[in-house]
């Protein structure tokens, strides 16, 4: 009875620490993980939209300008389909 006590014990306490462990691994994933980057496209992409809201207001010379910095971003990473 003595082993079998002491295998109930053992594998009792191998439950514990895995779980423990689990649940650090998992706390600590949440807490180190990296945040999303923001992705290179969408700069252009936000550049282009600001360029249509202003062309819809009137203001075709700052639509313009946000289109052309939106160019030469697209230019600059070698995104060039996204162009017109």
């Amino acid at each position: 009875m003595s082993n079998l006590s002491h295998r109930f014990h053992k594998h009792k306490l191998l439950k514990i620490i895995f779980i423990v462990s689990l649940i650090c691994s998992i706390y600590l994933g949440q807490i180190i993980s990296p945040k999303p980057a923001i992705s290179q496209s969408s700069i252009p992409n936000q550049l282009v939209q600001a360029g249509v809201e202003r062309y819809e207001i009137g203001d075709y010379p700052g639509a313009i300008e946000k289109w052309e910095t939106a160019l030469s971003t697209y230019q600059g990473t070698n995104k060039l389909s996204h162009t017109a």
